[in-house]
């Protein structure tokens, strides 16, 4: 009622007509989500006065938009004066009114020319890119009052289009001139607060409003006490029942409380004269993702060591155009995000021709050398890396240079660096999309002593790249001491750097 009330109900006084354009309703599972968006969607389509409405409900797959356009189609079955008062077609995949009116399920971007009166997308946490969702946004222009609609569940992907939607729903405070940043977008979030306990009962009747309605009560008692029983149901639990937005089921760090930690404000410049750091590169393939990350090392006030970390991604042109390529939608939209703290200025900088060049990425490492310094080490993965190794190590050969071999004993030590420093909040990012999804993507492998490696389950889609060169600066900086003064000697590689 007080969804339908606030979305329905408040109107714009200069010309009478609905406040919000957009609606955000992110709920646990079975509070009648679908349920409600097929009433929602059948008022749009029968009793809006629009003529030819378009009335869409949209999902990652056919089966997930029927769990919308089902509901409705029965409701018209099931009321046949309904049916009989609009002259209602009610046809497998659609139903439809003489003035051209359509209520339909779609599971890809309508054709050019689709002018949504209502378009409702299910689960957006499953969609991977926003590109449904962008391409009914931008097709509402010619309808007098159209509502876009996103209902979901909490994920398990922080960088997907659901949680910037999220994001944007808690963003939309009031300002100090009590106006809201966008007074067309209405954001309703059922869940618990950060200081719940998430295994009692207390909490599972605040996050879903319908308990005892539509999700029985036993039901969610004994998925919570399986919850606590069962370690690896815990995840499910979070999402589907509490609506908690976590990380996924098998990464190994903490991905949420590192996206606590980034801050766009970071300056990269404020940085380059002043702090020692270390730069790891990785190659990777000769079509995939090469990353250069940079580790500044400070202590702080609260006499910890804390690391600031600043990261240039680059893929070869052809890879970020294959359309083929399982990670394209996410290539494209990071392609066009700006970045101040790379030198490219972009998030993702794209190289000419089928393959990184080798010579590009020295020229990227040559420029970095130049801007640094207080550069302790620059290091390599060994892999495709002898080209641009032999070339430092000739131009520039008091420049300490490290190839860290990719095996456990290497970069077990840096994994716990960088979960401690995580945990202490005393590593800082910029908000770098990359490195996030690349952090999101490790998993590990453990062997009897403890030692940790990083570990991917699908390589070739969810990349790490960027997380594991930070596991290698972390590595080198784990039992390295920042300097004081400009005069002190560093001992690094069985011999002495001057400074």
């Amino acid at each position: 009622l007080f969804i339908l009330c606030c979305v329905f109900g408040w109107k714009k006084r200069s010309n009478g007509k609905r406040r919000y354009t957009e609606v955000y309703i992110e709920v646990p599972r079975k509070n009648g989500k679908s349920f409600l968006s097929a009433a929602i969607g059948l008022y749009m389509f029968l009793c809006d006065h629009e003529s030819g409405a378009e009335v869409y409900c949209g999902a990652t797959s056919y089966e997930q938009a029927l769990h919308v356009f089902n509901p409705a189609s029965q409701m018209v079955e099931r009321n046949q004066a309904l049916k009989k008062k609009y002259r209602i077609r009610v046809m497998k995949k659609s139903l439809s009114l003489p003035d051209g009116s359509v209520f339909m399920p779609i599971i890809a971007k309508p054709k050019d020319g689709a002018s949504p009166h209502c378009s409702i997308l299910d689960e957006y946490h499953e969609h991977p890119t926003d590109e449904l969702y962008q391409s009914q946004i931008t097709g509402i222009g010619a309808r007098d009052q159209p509502i876009i609609l996103i209902i979901t569940t909490a994920g398990k992907d922080i960088q997907s289009p659901c949680h910037e939607q999220h994001d944007r729903v808690l963003k939309n405070q009031q300002t100090k001139d009590g106006e809201l940043v966008d007074e067309g977008l209405f954001g309703i979030i059922y869940s618990i607060d950060k200081d719940d306990d998430p295994y009692k009962i207390e909490s599972l009747i605040k996050a879903n409003p319908n308990y005892g309605v539509s999700v029985d009560r036993d039901f969610l008692e004994r998925q919570l006490m399986n919850a606590i029983r069962y370690v690896n149901l815990r995840t499910d639990y979070l999402t589907k029942h509490l609506d908690v937005w976590v990380s996924q089921k098998s990464a190994y760090f903490d991905i949420l409380a590192w996206q606590e930690l980034g801050n766009k404000d970071l300056d990269i410049r404020d940085f380059e004269t002043e702090c020692d750091c270390f730069i790891a590169v990785d190659m990777s393939a000769r079509f995939d993702l090469t990353v250069i990350t940079t580790t500044f090392v400070r202590r702080e006030k609260d006499g910890l060591k804390h690391l600031y970390v600043f990261q240039d991604s680059y893929l070869p042109e052809e890879t970020v155009e294959d359309v083929s390529n399982p990670n394209y939608k996410r290539y494209q939209t990071m392609m066009r995000m700006d970045n101040r703290n790379t030198l490219s200025g972009k998030l993702l900088t794209i190289t000419p021709g089928a393959e990184i060049d080798s010579d590009f990425i020295y020229a990227e490492i040559e420029e970095k050398i130049r801007r640094y310094n207080r550069l302790q080490e620059v290091i390599f993965d060994p892999w495709e890396s002898r080209p641009i190794i032999s070339k430092l190590s000739k131009n520039f050969p008091k420049l300490t240079i490290l190839e860290m071999q990719q095996n456990t004993k290497n970069l077990s030590a840096g994994m716990k660096e960088v979960t401690g420093a995580i945990m202490s909040r005393r590593i800082h990012h910029d908000g770098n999309g990359i490195l996030t999804w690349n952090m999101q993507n490790v998993e590990s492998k453990t062997d009897s002593n403890g030692n940790e490696f990083p570990t991917n389950s699908n390589p070739k889609i969810n990349k790490k790249d960027g997380a594991v060169t930070l596991i290698m600066t972390a590595n080198r900086t784990e039992n390295y001491e920042p300097k004081t003064s400009s005069s002190e000697l560093i001992l690094r590689g069985g011999g002495f750097r001057f400074f």
